[in-house]
Formats: structure tokens, sequence, C-alpha cells
């Protein structure tokens, strides 16, 4: 009997062991260990699409400034810049493996080939005019909050998007009104969709790789394009275009991102220093790219070349109005959600214009 009741024991003082290190384990799933306990530094790694110089350049360099710096040297991250990882495709496919820890994919092609519904940004004109409004949205508001779930399903996490600086108009017409559009070859980035944004303009899209831009335009084989102001700058298109329309009409909306895995295994104290991070880089990227805009116009405008002109209000309605029917190209092929995410984002526009503009 004594034999019997000490065997009971063993076996009631085992499964007490087991379930406690079961418990221990769940615990410890949970409440991931911080790289701040890690003995040796960690090293991640970051990639994008972006070359030096570039406004997403400069936004990488300073989150990583930021991250190693308050990770007091436990984290070094790699970087990988101008795709050195492959095309958009191969990052992402990266980030969602947990090969890559963090990536800067733009919404409108790259994550549109994982959602659908991401390519909604590459319609003219869905943009509020107001930069805050915008930032807002894509933040705050309910459309992003949608795609970011989708993301999400495919592993990968969204931690900050960012808008870079409006894309506009370089051209040798001064495009003031709707009709100024007509037959005009407008240079494009090989894209349905933005090829779908001329043609209901009656614009004449002209597909160009975007290394043969300047040439296409000093060789009249373009007679316009589309790019943000410092872009038009660094590039030197002003040096073939006679006017720069300050239209405002589309802009690169990025977001930088993580493998959700990777993401849920830190722990939470870990999340918050890398947020923090990429809100203090933030800062710094607004401010820079506020002065790049202005060091740009000032520069095109003291080359004697070229023009800025601005848009009047009325005109711009009227082409805002002309380039709906452009939206029927997204519904094609934009998902489960695509009419949902168009109409949930109109009502972000709205809402945070009422906010914030008071309009």
């Amino acid at each position: 009997m004594k034999r019997k009741s000490l065997v009971f024991v063993g076996i009631m003082v085992a499964v007490c062991f087991l379930l406690n290190m079961s418990l221990v384990s769940i615990e410890a799933a949970g409440n991931p260990k911080s790289v701040m306990d890690s003995k040796k530094p960690v090293v991640w790694k970051l990639a994008h699409a972006a070359y030096e110089g570039e406004i997403t350049h400069m936004w990488a360099e300073k989150i990583i400034e930021e991250i190693e710096k308050n990770f007091e040297g436990k984290v070094k991250i790699e970087h990988f810049p101008a795709g050195q990882l492959g095309s958009y495709t191969a990052m992402a496919e990266l980030l969602q493996n947990g090969a890559l820890e963090f990536n800067i994919p733009a919404t409108a092609a790259p994550l549109g080939q994982i959602v659908p519904e991401a390519k909604f940004l590459s319609i003219n004109f869905m943009l509020s005019e107001h930069y805050d409004v915008n930032d807002k949205a894509i933040n705050e508001g309910k459309a992003f909050q949608l795609l970011e779930k989708k993301l999400e399903a495919q592993n990968i996490k969204v931690i900050r998007w960012f808008l870079e600086d409006f894309s506009c108009w370089s051209s040798n017409y001064p495009i003031q009104k709707l009709e100024d559009l007509e037959g005009l070859k407008m240079r494009v980035y090989p894209s349905s969709q933005i090829v779908a944004n001329y043609r209901v303009l009656k614009a004449n899209p002209t597909e160009v790789p975007y290394a043969e831009v300047y040439s296409a335009l000093q060789l009249h084989v373009a007679d316009a394009q589309e790019n943000p102001v410092s872009t038009i700058y660094s590039n030197k298109y002003y040096e073939v275009q006679k006017y720069v329309i300050l239209s405002n009409h589309t802009g690169v909306v990025n977001g930088f991102s993580a493998g959700k895995s990777f993401w849920n295994s830190l722990a939470r104290e870990d999340q918050e220093k890398i947020e923090k991070a990429i809100e203090v880089a933030m800062e710094y990227t607004f401010s820079k790219m506020d002065e790049m805009v202005e060091y740009a116009k000032e520069q095109i405008l003291a080359s004697g070349n070229t023009q800025i002109l601005e848009l009047d209000p009325k005109e711009r309605a009227r082409i805002v109005e002309a380039s709906i029917p452009a939206r029927e190209e997204f519904l094609k092929d934009s998902g489960e959600n695509g009419p949902e995410i168009i109409a949930l984002w109109m009502e972000d526009v709205k809402k945070y214009e009422a906010e914030l503009i008071g309009q």
C-alpha cells in the first residue's frame, strides 16, 4: 500500500510539474521577453525601393536611427534600399515569410498585388487637397482600417502610413482648365488605372518607363508627365517643360510595415519603442519634405525656364468631376470590398475636412 501511495504521489508531482511548465510556456508566449533582456544585439532587416535623396529613403534612415537609439545598442538594423532585395512583390513575400522584419511598400501597385482594394489611390483626385486631412484619414480612417485588416490576414502589419508630397503636372502647355487636357500626350506609368485616369479626361496617355521620362519629354514623345515637385526638380524635368501645374491630384502613400508574426513576437514595450521611433521620424520627415518642396519650387523658378501655375478652384472642380468615371477601371478588379473602400474613404475625407479645415 505504501509503495502504491508513493507511486501515486510521484505521478501527481510529475503532473503538477508538467502543468506548471505548460503555464509558464503559455505565459511566456503571451508575454514575450523584451529585446532589452537579450545578451547579444539583435539584427533586424529593413528593405524598400527608394533611392538616397528620396523622401522615403530619408524616412527610413531616420526610423533606423531612432530605433537603434531607443534600444540602446541592443538592436542593429540592416538597411537594404533601392530594391536591393528584389521587387516590391519579392520584398512583400520576404516579409510574409519572416525572412525580413520591416518593409516600406506603397499602397497602389505593390500592396494592390496582395490586397486589390489598395489600388484605389491610383485613381486621380481621391485625396483631399489638404495634406493634414489625408494624414489623419490614412492613419485613423475606416477605409485604411479595412485595408490593414486585409493585410494582416496576409501576415503584414502596417505600423504607420505616410503620404509623400502631392503629385502635380509638368507640361509644355499651360493646363488651366479641363479642355487643356484634351489630346495632351501625358506620360504615364504602365498601369490600366492610370491610363484610364487620363482617357476619361480625353488626354492621350503615353506609357513610358521611368528611366526614359526625361528623353521622352525632350523629344516630344510626351508633352506632359505627373510627379511630385521635388521629383520634377531632382530629375530635371523642368529643363524640358515650360510649366509646372500644382494640381495635387494624387500622391504616393507608403506604409512602414512589419511581418505580423514577427510583430506579435515582440514584447509590448519593444513595440512601443518602435512606434515612438516612427513618430519621431515622421515629424523630422514632414519638416524636411516641406523644405525640399519649397526649395524645389525656388530652383525651378530660378531657372527662368519654367513657370509654376495654380489651378482655379472652379476649373479644378470640373477636372475632378470629369475624373469620376475612371473609378470604373478600379472596380473591375478591386476585390469584394472595392465599392466599400471608396465609400469609406470619401466619408473619412469629409469627416476630417470638417474636423480640421471646417469644410
